[in-house]
């Protein structure tokens, strides 16, 4: 099974509607949209590394998972050297207040560009050579206890530079920008597939 881990539904609002996805009509602390044909989930976290952990360890216990299976973190993030809507897959995560850093597994072929990513606290415009964004570190060191290495992987789209500091609350204009990268979205997801089925034979 492939599972999303997404901040926010307006960034989710894509995703939702090109997987067919359904919401779960249960109350629970997060909502979560599932497409069973597909084995696929998606679950919105909130903003920030602790709701993203939480978000991952609450899927992980609804859908009895064993090891093993595919996570994938997406979402916008800032970056001051890169065109607004281009995307990266995550090479590297750092986490700006404990200093500790983490490398996902690229074991596939990739013709996704890739950068590394810096996980901050609160909101962060002194832009870097790194991506910049409020959840990573939190999914990857949970998601990584219930999954290999190499099936826990995290998109990131441009959402702001130095020269356009966007209003996060612009739903449109969000959506929009990972609509439009939703075919290397996809192609991530079949990549990650091949490898989970590899290793269940």
């Amino acid at each position: 099974m492939l599972h999303f881990v997404i901040a926010t539904y307006i960034e989710a609002a894509p995703i939702i509607k090109y997987y067919k996805l359904k919401q779960i009509n249960k109350i629970t602390p997060f909502n979560i949209f599932v497409n069973k044909n597909s084995d696929i989930s998606l679950i919105i976290s909130g903003i920030g590394k602790v709701a993203s952990s939480s978000a991952v360890s609450f899927l992980y216990c609804v859908f009895k998972q064993k090891k093993d299976i595919i996570w994938i973190n997406l979402g916008i993030a800032g970056y001051g050297k890169a065109k607004i809507g281009e995307i990266f897959l995550i090479n590297k995560i750092s986490d700006h207040i404990t200093k500790k850093n983490y490398y996902p597994s690229i074991v596939f072929e990739n013709e996704i560009p890739t950068l590394g990513c810096q996980t901050y606290e609160i909101p962060n415009f002194n832009y870097t050579s790194k991506l910049h964004d409020m959840e990573l570190t939190g999914f990857f060191e949970t998601a990584t206890k219930f999954s290999s290495n190499e099936l826990v992987q995290s998109l990131k789209v441009v959402s702001d530079n130095k020269e356009n500091n966007i209003a996060k609350n612009d739903k449109k204009f969000i959506s929009d920008l990972i609509s439009k990268k939703i075919n290397t979205i996809d192609l991530l997801t079949r990549k990650l597939k091949e490898i989970s089925n590899s290793n269940d034979k």
